[in-house]
């Protein structure tokens, strides 16, 4: 991983393989890692329309219910992250294209080889679509052999996240990390109201309600049928399975947008005249077509026009921000070694950076292990729970939401029992 020389062996290796590919030919830079990003987002947009145009759906429904995807905080904000929808949108469309030709060309086999290759090396969620899609597509074309190199291609990228996961801190990390992720200390209400708040921070009023009539059609047309069940039952599996990730990070629930641009799409080609053959468009009534796709549109405008650019901005972009600022402008403590920081916060490209240290987690077994002088980041609205709230107090520099406080501060403020 660029800036730190233990690798993060916990997801896929893609994204690391190519920062670290980019380093070594530009030179390391975060500015460098964020374009990886924003390029991908980018790339999105185009990415969904396709997938969308796979599914049989017209080009200017894919096209609006693209764009009404893209006007969204949630997409705009998250999009960036990583490598984001774009390998998921990608092996969905190339493999939908290739179930549905009759004489593949060679050029489509090597395309949706790397598609489906680029998306299994890239997210757990892609590994899994990966086993999904490798199966439908066997169900489709039977043993052919297009089915064949695309199902060697999977089964040789899953082989490559395995031996990526098992190597770096070993089996042991990755089972104690795993483990970790297996505990819900919320109710079923609790976690619903939670998700309802993400909704409601992140979509303009209007677009929840137009993505809950939407989705039935989705599930239920047989155009769409196969890949928004898919995408559904995928996002729902990692909201409701380990419990850090959508409790803790609204962005999960950024991959459902790959059901919901073809449900919303079918169900514009269903309102403005019908579909035929699985979903390919008809005609219809042109007036009622052009009518309805005017209407997304302008409401694509209106609801972009809603968003609070300024408070999103702060709350996203320049508040995590803060963490870096505070480790460019303040020095570790003489002699540190180590780039210190506590959970749920591991901001560890931002030590591994600005401090030119390794970066590692205090926890409470292993703080007996770290010089008091030492100093640690903390995050100071969101402490571990056995900590004390008055560990804020110790610090020596702060940023925002973030500070350093000597290691020695964590023994003096430890609470007898967590939480």
């Amino acid at each position: 991983t660029p800036f730190r020389d233990t690798p993060y062996n916990h997801h896929p290796p893609h994204l690391h393989a190519l920062h670290n590919g980019l380093s070594a030919v530009f030179g390391q830079s975060p500015a460098l890692l964020k374009s990886v990003g924003y390029v991908s987002g980018l790339l999105t947009v185009p990415a969904l329309a396709y997938m969308a145009r796979r599914l049989g759906l017209r080009p200017l429904t894919a096209a609006v219910a693209t764009a009404l995807v893209a006007v969204t905080p949630f997409f705009w904000l998250y999009a960036r992250l990583g490598l984001g929808m774009l390998p998921l949108a990608l092996m969905t469309g190339t493999v939908l294209h290739l179930a549905a030709t009759a004489n593949p060309s060679k050029r489509l086999v090597i395309v949706t080889s790397a598609a489906a290759f680029f998306a299994v090396t890239s997210s757990w969620q892609g590994l899994i679509l990966g086993a999904v899609l490798g199966l439908w597509l066997l169900s489709k074309r039977r043993i052919d052999q297009p089915t064949i190199v695309v199902g060697i291609t999977m089964s040789a990228a899953a082989l490559i996240v395995v031996a990526w996961t098992l190597t770096g801190p070993g089996i042991g990390d990755l089972a104690a990390h795993a483990g970790a992720r297996w505990s819900f200390p919320w109710t079923l209400g609790e976690f619903l109201d939670r998700q309802w708040f993400f909704a409601d921070a992140l979509l303009p009023d209007g677009y929840r309600w137009l993505m809950i009539a939407a989705l039935p059609v989705g599930l239920a047309h047989r155009a769409t049928r196969f890949v928004v069940w898919v995408f559904v039952l995928l996002v729902v599996g990692f909201m409701f399975g380990p419990s850090d990730n959508a409790w803790i990070h609204d962005y999960w629930n950024l991959y459902g947008f790959l059901a919901v641009v073809p449900a919303v799409g079918i169900t514009l080609d269903v309102v403005c005249g019908g579909t035929r053959d699985g979903g390919r468009g008809t005609e219809g009534r042109a007036w009622w077509y052009a009518v309805v796709v005017a209407a997304m549109l302008v409401l694509a405008i209106a609801w972009s026009s809603e968003i609070e650019r300024d408070l999103f901005h702060d709350r996203y972009f320049e508040m995590p921000a803060r963490a870096g600022a505070l480790l460019e402008s303040h020095e570790p403590a003489p002699g540190q070694e180590t780039g210190w920081y506590l959970h749920p916060i591991p901001h560890v490209t931002w030590m591994a950076y600005h401090w030119d240290l390794e970066p590692v987690e205090v926890t409470p077994d292993a703080l007996t292990g770290v010089p008091d002088g030492d100093l640690v980041l903390v995050r100071t609205d969101r402490l571990p729970q056995w900590l004390s709230p008055a560990l804020v107090d110790a610090a020596v520099a702060a940023d925002g939401r973030y500070a350093l406080v000597p290691a020695g501060a964590l023994d003096a403020f430890m609470l007898d029992e967590e939480g």
